[in-house]
């Protein structure tokens, strides 16, 4: 198992926007072989930082298995 971290800042005022979008995609991530969980995560010092959290099976799984889709 391998966690995929990103680090999303947000246009201030747009995160309400931002966090629709990713429930939107999160299914397609949950659907992708070898995706075992995603979490977004809200900075409390910095509200318009985020933090994307995606457990993989492999780094394959990301890489290729669904980046490559």
């Amino acid at each position: 198992m391998i966690q995929e971290i990103a680090q999303i800042d947000v246009k201030p005022g747009m995160e309400a926007e931002f966090e629709k979008g990713v429930a939107a995609a999160t299914p397609l991530f949950k659907r992708a072989k070898g995706c075992h969980a995603l979490r977004l995560t809200k900075s409390i010092e910095k509200p318009s930082r985020y933090r994307l959290v995606i457990d993989w099976e492999t780094v394959e799984a990301h890489t290729v298995g669904f980046r490559e889709r």
